[in-house]
């Protein structure tokens, strides 16, 4: 950040700019006037919180980033969970139905050799 001081040059060349304006540092930092320490020093504090704040929000991003490519390659590997699943799935209707039938069957054998048996 800079500022230029066109005061002295302008009152040299007979000059005067006068400021009309509503709040006690709507004019701060003008061109036209020298600027007073306390406005500069102030302008260092707030240029420096805002570099801290800057620097703190960057490191969060970088590590959001971080913890989103995480959870990008865990759900990737989980993609590949699900398919398996998936044919696990609709291998396991049928087999379902095959142990079914043969659990009916022999509970029919059961049922025939026990009235045979008598």
């Amino acid at each position: 950040m800079r500022h230029v001081d066109y005061s002295r040059a302008l009152a040299n060349e007979g000059i005067n700019v006068s400021h009309i304006f509503a709040g006690e540092h709507k004019v701060d930092g003008n061109p036209y006037q020298p600027l007073p320490t306390s406005v500069r020093e102030q302008g260092s504090e707030r240029m420096a919180a805002i570099e801290r704040d800057l620097k703190a929000a960057t490191q969060e991003l970088h590590e959001l980033k971080q913890q989103l490519a995480d959870l990008l390659e865990f759900f990737a590997a989980m993609k590949g969970a699900f398919k398996v699943l998936n044919w696990v799935g609709k291998v396991a209707k049928p087999l379902a139905a095959i142990v079914m039938l043969g659990g009916a069957c022999v509970g029919f054998w059961t049922a025939i050799k026990g009235e045979t048996g008598r």
